[in-house]
């Protein structure tokens, strides 16, 4: 658009026996419907980059989540550590002392609910 206006400015110029060196364009604003069109534009970026990182952000949850159920599964005891540290955080505010059993955790909490109910 510069160079447009550059040379019709040139022409009528050199009949004066002026001569433009150059041309700039400061705070050009679109005219309606392209404005418009262009805040559209910028809008659906926008919106496509915070897909992207959302995506990228869920494809991460999903990795860490699969490398924990691997390592799980790969390291009984560590399953075991995890199960009775959730049990603490359950019955932390329990006012009653629990004293369990070796062996299956899960199975002794399952049988406790139960007479309970």
């Amino acid at each position: 658009m510069a160079q447009a206006l550059r040379e019709a400015l040139a022409s009528r110029a050199a009949e004066m026996g002026l001569s433009v060196r150059s041309v700039g364009l400061a705070g050009h604003h679109p005219a309606g419907r392209h404005e418009d069109l262009l805040n559209q534009v910028i809008a659906a970026q926008k919106e496509a980059e915070a897909n992207l990182i959302r995506r990228r952000e869920e494809t991460a949850s999903v990795r860490s989540q699969a490398n924990t159920a691997k390592l799980l599964a790969d390291n009984p005891q560590l399953a075991r550590a995890q199960g009775a540290g959730s049990l603490l955080r359950l019955l932390a505010g329990a006012k009653t002392t629990f004293v369990f059993a070796p062996g299956d955790l899960a199975g002794q909490v399952k049988a406790l609910v139960t007479q309970d109910a």
